[in-house]
């Protein structure tokens, strides 16, 4: 009896961690982290060269650099996709 329950458990919590890790397995698949990284690093150096100095702070744009993503268009070209907090 106590080896029939291990048995199912075991299969039970193989089946939930398989299919919890299968999107970051998917994207891990098609997408380097390192890519990503550097994609970030770059728009970040492109974002502070080209900030308005002049304005508020209130005023400005304030990426929230740790949820981007990289999104592909129906053209194939790469999108850096990065959300700002709302003012």
């Amino acid at each position: 009896m106590k080896n029939t329950n291990f048995l199912i458990l075991s299969i039970l919590f193989s089946t939930l961690l398989t299919s919890g890790c299968r999107t970051e397995v998917d994207y891990l698949a098609k997408k380097p982290e390192g890519q990503l990284t550097a994609t970030i690093e770059s728009a970040k150096l492109w974002h502070f060269r080209n900030i308005d100095k002049k304005k508020p702070k209130e005023r400005q744009l304030s990426p929230i650099w740790e949820d981007s993503w990289l999104d592909i268009t129906a053209s194939g070209k790469e999108l850096l996709v990065v959300p700002t907090k709302e003012n």
